[in-house]
């Protein structure tokens, strides 16, 4: 299943590599446990600058879903697409280096969401 949202989420939304400086350095993910919050952390301190992309998908159309962090960043929404089920892409630049956990909200905690945590360094400045 995981799989299958994000084989949806690289056709809806395909990513471009912004410069060929740019690495990814971690990633994370997590899941809902029928709550409508839950939390995925880096394994690793985030470092300052450094852009923070965060995706979550839902097994629903009947959502709304959301994204803040533990650092106070500022997220942006990217994109989303709701047709049999939504997924939604916001990202933020790490005002501060350190830990870092990702919350997640949806308002469909009867369904199945999923969401994945990404850190980048360069490319983006």
């Amino acid at each position: 299943m995981v799989l299958g949202l994000l084989l949806v989420a690289s056709f809806m939304f395909p990513i471009q590599k912004a410069n060929a400086t740019s690495a990814e350095i971690q990633t994370a993910e997590g899941h809902n446990s029928s709550n409508t919050s839950y939390t995925v952390s880096f394994s690793s301190s985030v470092t300052k600058g450094d852009l923070l992309v965060a995706m979550q998908g839902a097994l629903t159309t009947s959502t709304t879903l959301g994204v803040s962090d533990s650092q106070g960043n500022t997220w942006s929404h990217a994109t989303s697409q709701c047709t049999n089920a939504c997924v939604e892409i916001w990202y933020a630049t790490a005002g501060s280096t350190g830990s870092d956990t990702v919350t997640f909200t949806t308002t469909a905690s009867s369904y199945l969401a999923y969401g994945f945590i990404l850190e980048f360094r360069g490319g983006h400045r």
